[in-house]
């Protein structure tokens, strides 16, 4: 290893600890009680990883038939979660380690295609779509530490005819296969590069069985979990967000959204400056015939239409860049991968979710940047990718800050909640860190499996949030004293939206902006206190 690609390595490791400083205390967020449930259960019994009751969606059910990812993740998360004791900072930066991996995989995977991979493999990390996601504590982080490196692997020993690279790849992606079975996506581009550089078929063959064998032995031996991975297709979970416009307009504007150096790096590209231009007033026009109110669901505000737009547009815009340029091996690998994730996005899983859209943003970002290296001078690019990563940690680190103010609510609530009504008893709805942290603090959930509201009685004291998921309304006839908790940030972009805004990064089934333009309320709880009736 030269002196150079040392120093790219450290920075990158150094990129990657600093842009984890900000996050590091963050409450826990979206499905990572979900995760430490099951690593909570490892440690009381390793072979039995789903023997306990869970409510994820409103009432309680065995854990061993939610799982959809399997719990290789959590096995993983399990001695730090001992070591940790829960603690989020510790447990987070326990947890680095892995997130370093999946950067110097980039890093090492990009070097095999870029003269200058550094400061795009940097300008990844940063984008919101994948920092905000990627420090979580679920399935994405171990998908892209093994995935990643497999990748890298493989690609090396396709490269160099070396088998041990090969098996080693095999390993890795299997791995990241028994994380989470969405990163089936891998087996495209792996099958397209080694069928590209004339790999002996039945190598390719005996590699990809490799890859995918475990995964698919894991599925068959669990007819419970192969429930729950059907349940999250879009052919089984059906709701107003399966609507092919709310699809589209989901994939589009999460592509960019979550990379806002998409928006930039385009019209850069391109001898003819007509034909770049033409291009984008055509884009335009097919974003702004996808955005119509004929599309719409619901009603739709007017910033949230133009927003889309633009982010549509954008992403639009990156296609003919594959299209006009010439067959390569880098425009085979990247575009299979590219695809194979769309693909999936769009006719597979039940919504479009930001934490599957980064692993698109990849390999787009990593192909527009060969092309930048090739038709730019040295001086222009060095400017345009500083500006991208000013760009992309601006972004990243305003968007982390609403989101984290979200996720820091859910603690919140509980601690004022556990306090002011002391010896009360406290029952809450809604799930994610709210669900956390209140039965932390003593609360008890509603739960429609063992009667609901009915349980609540006089004196008893129920927490309401309103941006969450699964709430269960009162019901009618109850007699309470009403209090209301708003939870504000001064930036004026909100993740997930209360005001009728369309910001779901988590989930298109919110809406189908990654983000809004919106000063609603993070978030709102209702405090109720049950009189007699």
């Amino acid at each position: 290893m030269t002196q150079s690609w040392r120093r790219d390595l450290t920075w990158v490791t150094f990129g990657v600890c600093l842009l984890a400083l900000p996050f590091l205390r963050q409450a826990y967020h979206i499905d990572e009680p979900q995760f430490l449930a099951i690593a909570r259960q490892i440690l009381k019994d390793p072979r039995h990883p789903g023997a306990f009751m869970y409510n994820a969606d409103g009432g309680s059910a065995p854990m061993s038939q939610g799982f959809a990812t399997g719990p290789f993740a959590s096995y993983l998360m399990a001695l730090p979660l001992k070591w940790s004791g829960g603690v989020e900072w510790r447990m987070r930066l326990s947890c680095l380690p892995f997130d370093v991996m999946a950067a110097l995989a980039l890093y090492l995977l990009a070097g095999r295609f870029l003269s200058r991979p550094l400061l795009p493999t940097l300008i990844i990390l940063a984008c919101p779509g994948y920092w905000i996601n990627m420090q979580h504590l679920m399935a994405e982080k171990w998908i892209g530490a093994f995935g990643f490196f497999g990748l890298y692997a493989f690609v090396r020993g396709v490269d160099e005819k070396k088998a041990l690279w090969l098996w080693a790849a095999a390993a890795l992606m299997a791995a990241a296969l028994m994380v989470k079975y969405t990163a089936v996506f891998f087996l495209a581009p792996i099958t397209v590069y080694g069928w590209s550089r004339r790999t002996p078929p039945m190598r390719l063959t005996l590699l990809i069985l490799a890859v995918a064998t475990p995964a698919a032995l894991c599925l068959l031996a669990q007819p419970a979990s192969q429930k729950a991975v059907l349940s999250l297709t879009a052919s089984r979970m059906v709701g107003h967000w399966s609507a092919w416009s709310q699809r589209w307009r989901a994939l589009l504007t999460f592509v960019s959204g979550g990379a806002p150096v998409l928006l930039l790096w385009p019209f850069w590209l391109g001898r003819s400056k007509r034909r770049l231009w033409a291009a984008a007033g055509l884009c335009t026009a097919l974003a702004t015939v996808l955005f119509l109110p004929h599309f719409d669901l619901s009603a739709v505000r007017g910033v949230d239409r133009m927003t889309g737009i633009v982010l549509a547009a954008g992403t639009l815009l990156v296609l003919p860049t594959f299209v006009a340029s010439r067959p390569g091996r880098d425009r085979l690998f990247w575009s299979s991968w590219a695809l194979a994730v769309g693909g999936l996005q769009i006719c597979v899983y039940w919504s479009v979710v930001s934490r599957y859209v980064l692993f698109l943003d990849i390999p787009l970002i990593f192909y527009l940047a060969r092309r930048l290296e090739v038709e730019l001078p040295q001086p222009a690019l060095r400017r345009l990718h500083a500006v991208s990563l000013a760009l992309a940690v601006y972004a990243t680190l305003i968007l982390g800050w609403v989101d984290g103010s979200y996720a820091g609510a859910q603690r919140h609530i509980a601690r004022y909640v556990s306090q002011e009504y002391r010896g009360r008893h406290v029952w809450f709805t809604g799930h994610w860190g709210l669900q956390y942290y209140m039965e932390a603090a003593g609360a008890e959930e509603i739960d429609l499996s063992r009667g609901g509201w009915d349980l609540v009685r006089p004196g008893d004291v129920v927490v309401i949030p309103s941006v969450n998921y699964a709430i269960i309304k009162p019901r009618r006839g109850l007699r309470f004293k009403l209090r209301t908790l708003r939870i504000d940030n001064p930036v004026p972009l909100r993740l997930i939206c209360t005001d009728g805004a369309e910001g779901a990064f988590y989930t298109s089934a919110l809406g189908f902006l990654p983000y809004s333009l919106s000063a609603g309320p993070l978030d709102e709880f209702t405090i109720l206190e049950v009189l007699p009736g």
